[in-house]
């Protein structure tokens, strides 16, 4: 609850909220210097017994906590004891009495903000502990029976949930993989598994467990799309495409040497990223777009409105109509966990993810605003903050590959699930039958060998 109450003081600080909740905080910074400033009125208390010296302290910490201290739940506890004490106070001078009225509204602004608001998600961890062959997990994919791909820096992982089968290079056998650094993962219209790694592109063949390995004329691959009837395939030596008819590579000019960073597939063009800056690819050719010259650019992903998410390395996010002139700039701290984006993801939603060298941050149009995820000691929080890959699966669920964290998962029905603990001594929880009673809307729950419980969802006990 207190962790709760901390994340909403901090949305109300950033949001819609702001302009109420800063006139109440400055309202309350004055009301405590000009309380502390009555120096013979406290001595008076004082000597009356009627204050303690622990109160003063209280008092005088208030400021620095709150305003000093940031929105941790550790601080927002301390203010809602200065609540308590002063709400209990058995006297109450003016300046009191309005100190007291203030913290009030505070707390009043704090629980206007509905608990969905809080910026943080929780995310599950996939990592080495749970079977992952490396910790830097560089691409995702899915497959057509619903298993998760993830690309590391030493093997390729398939999950089905439960456990991991790893994939790695073995030069002894020509149907292993060529490379075990693993940057980039496809799955094509037909279900088939696409592999870039530092040695080129391969393909999964199902039936027989083993890799196709194509020869790839320039090295290392760092990401795939899908364009026509083929592959885009980016590299740090330019763009290629890749005709799976014919098992043929052809080299695309941009009219300029670059590293291309990835590609997003529109029906009538293919959107290039590098850094040289933004192309558009049709007909045969390559056009630079003007608005992102000479900058790098890494990652692309389209906006609900028709328009385009353009990750910059270094400047942060634009935000452009369909013709790729800049409606919005985001960057800097306030808006983002760093500049230095790295990669681009729309979700169902039209929420955009978007993975920076720093953290997390997911903007949703409906509210206007980021969420910043980042870790801490909650053992729900990202894993790592440098954000690597991005991926939505059938169900709609958010992967997040992380540089030496891992992986993570969040899922909006899991922010919906609340577990119930049952209360008494030795209760193990193996629930074996439900039972709602329609007149009071309490449940009953049997177990296990543990007895017949009765919950009220609405004391939450």
């Amino acid at each position: 609850m207190i962790n709760e109450h901390a994340n909403r003081l901090k949305y109300i600080k950033d949001s819609g909220y702001m302009n109420a909740t800063l006139q109440c905080l400055l309202n309350i910074k004055q009301l405590v210097i000009d309380f502390l400033s009555k120096k013979e009125e406290i001595k008076k208390l004082k000597e009356k017994n009627k204050l303690s010296n622990s109160f003063l302290e209280v008092i005088e910490n208030l400021w620095e906590k709150i305003f000093i201290g940031g929105y941790t739940p550790d601080n927002f506890k301390f203010v809602l004891n200065c609540i308590i004490i002063v709400q209990n106070l058995h006297f109450m001078s003016d300046c009191l009495r309005l100190l007291r009225t203030a913290l009030l509204l505070l707390f009043f602004l704090i629980k206007q903000v509905p608990s969905d608001a809080a910026p943080q998600l929780s995310f599950r961890r996939l990592g080495i502990e749970q079977g992952l062959s490396q910790s830097s997990v560089l691409s995702i994919t899915q497959d057509r029976l619903g298993n998760l791909w993830f690309g590391t820096q030493n093997g390729l992982n398939r999950y089905d949930g439960y456990d991991f089968t790893v994939f790695k290079s073995d030069f002894s056998d020509p149907a292993s993989l060529p490379s075990g650094f693993v940057g980039a993962l496809f799955t094509d219209d037909e279900g088939r598994i696409w592999v870039g790694t530092s040695a080129g592109l391969s393909r999964f063949d199902a039936k027989s467990a083993h890799f196709i390995n194509y020869s790839f004329p320039c090295g290392s691959v760092n990401h795939i799309s899908s364009f026509g009837d083929g592959l885009a395939l980016s590299t740090d030596n330019g763009l290629f495409l890749f005709h799976p008819a014919d098992d043929s590579f052809e080299s695309i000019s941009l009219g300029v040497d670059c590293v291309i960073r990835s590609t997003f597939s529109h029906e009538r063009f293919l959107l290039v990223a590098s850094d040289a800056g933004l192309f558009q690819f049709y007909s045969g050719k390559a056009v630079l777009v003007q608005e992102f010259r000479g900058v790098d650019v890494h990652a692309i992903a389209p906006s609900q409105d028709g328009g385009w998410w353009i990750g910059v390395y270094g400047r942060g996010l634009y935000r452009t109509d369909s013709r790729f002139k800049v409606l919005r700039h985001y960057e800097g701290k306030e808006m983002l966990p760093s500049d230095y984006v790295r990669v681009l993801h729309s979700d169902a939603r039209g929420r955009l993810w978007v993975g920076t060298y720093e953290g997390l941050a997911v903007y949703d149009d409906l509210q206007g605003a980021f969420k910043l995820c980042l870790h801490d000691e909650n053992p729900t929080s990202l894993s790592h903050n440098s954000v690597r890959a991005l991926y939505s699966d059938a169900q709609n669920g958010i992967w997040i590959g992380t540089w030496f964290g891992g992986v993570n998962y969040w899922n909006q029905q899991d922010e919906k699930i609340q577990k119930i603990p049952l209360s008494g001594e030795q209760v193990y929880g193996f629930v074996t039958c439900l039972c709602p009673d329609p007149v009071s809307r309490n449940i009953w729950i049997g177990t296990n060998d543990d007895g017949l419980f009765l919950y009220s969802p609405g004391q939450g006990s």
